[in-house]
């Protein structure tokens, strides 16, 4: 597995993607809301069948439940889970060595999605 300190400049294999994009999201939920409320969140997410490890295979489900528990901006405090979810795209974004564009679409798996293609094309242009 690749350490957390690790650079990356080149990602052969989804797995490598998928590790850095689980990096991302745990190291911006534990900075964002402490070791502790993180544990809660992965624990709760355990509970309704995404495990840690299995985040970047089931994004649509992790982002209804992250909403659900951290709040999507119907009542709760500025939607704090739409906050977040920003924050690990720019920490994603960072790890590929790709610039962060906002896009129209405030769905994370589909900003994921939208991340993965343009680093796919970024790194075939680099191959030529």
């Amino acid at each position: 597995m690749t350490s957390l300190k690790t650079k990356v400049t080149n990602l052969n294999s989804t797995s490598e993607f998928d590790t850095l994009l689980l990096q991302a999201i745990d190291e911006t939920i534990r900075y964002c809301l402490g070791d502790i409320n993180a544990q809660l969140i992965y624990n709760y997410l355990e509970r309704k069948g995404i495990l840690k490890q299995e985040i970047p295979k089931k994004l649509d489900d992790f982002a209804m439940e992250f909403e659900n528990v951290v709040g999507f901006g119907r009542g709760q405090v500025l939607g704090a889970a739409q906050i977040i979810e920003e924050a690990i795209l720019k920490a994603f974004c960072n790890k590929l060595k790709i610039n962060y564009v906002e896009t129209g679409s405030r769905y994370f798996p589909e900003q994921i999605k939208m991340i993965k293609e343009t680093y796919r094309k970024g790194s075939l242009k680099k191959v030529k």
